[in-house]
């Protein structure tokens, strides 16, 4: 299973933007380096798409105000996403699970 810590920059007062960063680790606690991390702005199905570091550290910049849905995958783990209306991170399941 691939784990995902986020840590969501607060948005200043003044400002229209701002930050979304985690770092992906395995059950172990081992980081998770090169996985693809992609963010999608739900209002308008923007996609944005990195890989982790080296450190399994991510980041995305500029980010307007909106719901926001994360996905991270790597070979060998289940995908693992969040699901916006619980504002949590789980594996991906199919509806049978």
């Amino acid at each position: 299973m691939l784990t995902a810590l986020l840590a969501a920059a607060p948005l200043f007062a003044l400002g229209l933007t701002g930050n979304l960063s985690g770092s992906l680790i395995d059950p172990s606690g081992s980081v998770i380096p090169g996985a693809e991390v992609s963010l999608t702005n739900i209002a308008v199905s923007q996609v944005r798409t990195m890989q982790s570091d080296s450190t399994g550290n991510f980041v995305f910049t500029h980010l307007l105000l909106s719901t926001y849905k994360l996905q991270g995958r790597s070979k060998g783990f289940k995908r693992c996403e969040n699901d916006p209306d619980r504002r949590g991170l789980s594996p991906n399941r199919s509806p049978a699970n």
